[in-house]
């Protein structure tokens, strides 16, 4: 019995080998892929970007390939057909490498791509990946079955022993058998224990490559969706359930669903990161349950009824632990942590497929774009093949017209050299006006100096003036003023004429001073309303005594019609 149990430990491990050598097979496939769509994706374009998944996957696919090598020592033949995939991928390398290093220096050699030696590298690895995978796969299944007989036998024999001990336990006594009978059950619960542990474990393994074989090939984004949920919905029981693509603008789109109804599409075609469940699994990058799930969340629909679910998943699918997508699944039966831990197992292929998809779409687009600018390109060279023929045409013409020109040149080598005695009269001329422009520039600057002297003068001369013209004005408007009362009025008249003339000589020295600013280029402007009766009376104090000491008659007389005010500058 112990043997059977040991026995059966035993395949159920190399059967858990045989599903670890499966997934990294198609961990290597797939590196391989995205090194080649990463190529092709430079080769095109020219962006570095698509040299990342290239460079990265080169690095780490030699790694995956000697890890494989490692698990498969105990099969010659799947060491020796890996040993023969490797080499293949080592020549791929080469050439690859080859081909960016002359995108890098300016071209792609057309002969080396015309030989298609890359495609031809690269469609024998996937045909050796695909026997490495199948042998594989007939070996689990070998195991699987070996598995299940060693179990049919190991509980046949427990029954049978069982019966034969239940015999001989009749004759002992209560105590013993009781005693017996726990230790087998013992050790009947765990041997279903660990029989439930394996299955799981195979359950697990066989959704992986169940999923990789489902997604297998050059699939668009909408088709990896689509088959990512129906295989998720058929291999858990799903009835209804929804995938979301987050794009780089941070917002959900619904990119697949599965028994979703018309009216639940259209409120969940976009949703923001952060503004729902959803969002909220995308952002923390682990699955959330709603258990039980919320009411009117969804309706499952069919001909006979509605009905909601009893639980609510949303889990994450992560690339370089970035969210690439989110799933939701409405269930009509409590989760389990084997839902949970099998989403989470696929996770990261659920991922890693999609960014594959969306390099593979970049790279559509890319090629088409290609396509389209070397059709623009042909037609611009029949354009161009046009432009040369009638260029051509022109050249015959310009070669009639060398002929006629060579004829009209002898005539104007005669001309130019009348020309250049004329020439050289002219130089002569302008010689001779450029000195006498250099005395009128001299002297210009001798009459700017003049003037500078002059406007120096006359602003020192007026400061000068303002001085002694100061302290006459202050004499004046004191004798004016009469404080002690020792003046009679035509005194007082007197010194108040000698006011208005010492102020009027300060305006004379100011208005002085703004002729110098003037003349400087820098002038002010200060304007004031003036009345016109005073002007004319402080006018006449000034001028009525001297003509008083001549014997002349002076008379002001103001029209009716001027204005009262005028504005003059002070």
């Amino acid at each position: 019995m112990v043997a059977i149990v040991l026995h059966l430990v035993s395949v159920n491990q190399w059967v858990n080998h045989t599903t670890r050598v499966i997934a990294r097979s198609y961990r290597c496939l797939q590196l391989a892929v995205d090194a080649e769509t990463g190529m092709r994706g430079f080769v095109i374009t020219g962006r570095n970007s698509f040299l990342e998944p290239y460079t990265r996957t080169k690095d780490l696919l030699n790694d995956e390939i000697v890890a494989l090598s490692d698990l498969v020592q105990d099969n010659p033949a799947q060491v020796a057909r890996l040993k023969v995939l490797r080499e293949r991928l080592l020549v791929w390398m080469e050439f690859a490498e080859s081909v960016v290093q002359d995108k890098n220096s300016g071209g792609v050699r057309k002969d080396l791509v015309a030989t298609e030696q890359g495609k031809k590298l690269m469609d024998a690895t996937r045909v050796g990946f695909n026997e490495f995978i199948r042998t594989e796969e007939a070996l689990r299944d070998r195991r699987t079955a070996d598995t299940d007989e060693t179990i049919r036998l190991a509980l046949l024999l427990v029954i049978i022993g069982s019966l034969l001990y239940g015999a001989v336990l009749a004759v002992f006594s209560r105590r013993q058998m009781n005693t017996l009978s726990s230790t087998y059950d013992n050790a009947l619960q765990k041997q279903f224990q660990q029989n439930e542990f394996l299955q799981k474990q195979d359950w697990i393994k066989t959704a992986q490559a169940q999923f990789a074989e489902a997604t297998r090939g050059d699939l668009s984004i909408q088709a990896v969706c689509d088959r990512t949920l129906e295989f998720i919905c058929s291999y858990l029981g799903v009835r209804v359930g929804a995938m979301y693509t987050l794009e780089s603008d941070q917002i959900l789109h619904l990119a697949s669903h599965y028994g979703l109804s018309e009216s639940d599409r259209i409120s969940k075609t976009a949703v923001p990161v952060g503004t729902s469940l959803a969002g909220q699994a995308a952002r923390e990058k682990q699955p959330i349950v709603l258990e039980p799930a919320p009411a009117n969340h969804v309706q499952m629909n069919t001909f006979l009824g509605s009905s909601s679910p009893l639980s609510i998943i949303l889990t994450p699918a992560l690339a370089e632990q970035r969210t690439k997508a989110v799933i939701e699944l409405a269930l009509l039966r409590s989760t389990t942590p084997d839902d949970i831990e099998l989403l989470k197992t696929l996770s990261e292929s659920i991922g890693v497929t999609i960014a594959s998809a969306q390099y593979r779409s970049q790279l559509r687009d890319l090629l088409e774009e290609s396509q389209r600018q070397g059709e623009e390109l042909q037609a611009q060279q029949e354009e161009l093949r046009v432009s040369n023929e009638e260029l051509e045409e022109q050249a015959r013409a310009l070669k009639e017209s060398q002929v006629k020109l060579e004829g009209q040149q002898a005539e104007l080598e005669q001309t130019n050299s009348q020309l250049s005695q004329q020439a050289q009269a002219l130089e002569e001329r302008n010689n001779d006006l450029d000195n006498a422009r250099n005395n009128i520039e001299q002297k210009a600057q001798e009459v700017e100096r003049a003037s500078q002297y002059k406007s120096q003068f006359l602003a020192n001369m007026s400061h000068e003036l303002r001085t002694p013209l100061n302290s006459t004005l202050i004499l004046a408007q004191l004798l004016s003023d009469n404080r002690g009362g020792r003046l009679d009025q035509e005194e007082m008249e007197y010194a108040r004429t000698i006011l208005n003339s010492s102020n009027d000589l300060l305006n004379l020295i100011n208005d002085i001073l703004d002729l110098a600013k003037i003349e400087s280029g820098k002038v002010e402007l200060s304007s004031d309303a003036v009345n016109v009766t005073e002007l004319v009376r402080s006018l006449e104090r000034t001028f009525k005594p001297i003509a008083q000491q001549k014997s002349i008659e002076f008379k002001t007389e103001i029209a009716a019609d001027v204005n009262p005010k005028m504005l003059i500058d002070r």
